[in-house]
């Protein structure tokens, strides 16, 4: 499912504002504490990961660039993602049209709300970033090892990504024939930016995906690759 959010303007949020937006959430959710605590403390475990199941992309609008601050005049607008139809009604009980929000400094007001439904319906798709994505191998010294689509571990760390996911959905072994091609990335497609003081490295582009359509589905709802519900992998079908 999907959720449009469009706030009045104007707006100022600096320039690494996921932290921001996750907090949003996460406050939108106080009427179901339980289910928030759930979600923000542990999620759902698989193979050691723990999947929130939900994912947003970039803050959508004209903006100007004010140094470390993006500047929306008029506003913006918001899509968050989620495979669970119960944070999605959460969500729109804590965030409804006209409700008075806070955005870093600046208060605002949810000026529409749209619901969607919408799929993945093939076993082939292209697909261009609307937030990027991220993969990494945390190393012995603790440090963070983010990959780059020219190294082969950056596909592999995909689908070992993808893996987990999967098994959100189905006790079936993982398809082998799911795979991440890339088909337009480049240095301009790098992204450094940073969460809760944490740097990382993530890409924009296209690429083409394969594999069961429920699988493909499943990622169009809570993202592509790793930090998912801190704003990174979603994208739109080409």
């Amino acid at each position: 499912m999907q959720l449009h959010l469009s706030f009045s303007g104007p707006l100022a949020v600096p320039m690494a504002y996921q932290q921001l937006i996750h907090g949003l959430l996460y406050h939108a959710m106080d009427s179901a504490p339980d289910y928030r605590r759930f979600l923000h403390e542990q999620g759902y475990s698989q193979d050691g990961r723990h999947i929130k199941g939900f994912t947003f992309g970039r803050l959508q609008g004209r903006y100007v660039r004010d140094g470390g601050t993006l500047i929306f005049p008029e506003g913006c607008s918001l899509e968050l993602r989620s495979c669970d139809p119960l944070m999605i009604q959460c969500l729109l009980a804590g965030l409804p049209q006209g409700s008075h929000q806070r955005l870093a400094e600046c208060e605002t007001t949810v000026a529409a709300v749209r619901l969607d439904d919408r799929h993945v319906i093939s076993d082939a798709v292209e697909i261009g970033m609307l937030s990027p994505v991220t993969v990494y191998q945390t190393l012995a010294d603790k440090k963070t090892d983010y990959a780059a689509p020219d190294e082969e571990r950056f596909y592999e760390l995909l689908r070992q990504n993808a893996r987990s996911k999967w098994a959100l959905i189905s006790d079936q072994p993982f398809p082998e024939d799911f795979s991440v091609t890339p088909l337009s990335v480049t240095q301009k497609d790098k992204v450094v930016t940073s969460f809760k003081g944490t740097r990382i490295t993530a890409w924009m582009g296209s690429y083409y995906l394969t594999g069961p359509q429920t699988l493909l589905d499943l990622l169009y709802q809570i993202g592509l690759g790793a930090k998912s519900s801190q704003g990174f992998g979603m994208f739109q079908v080409l």
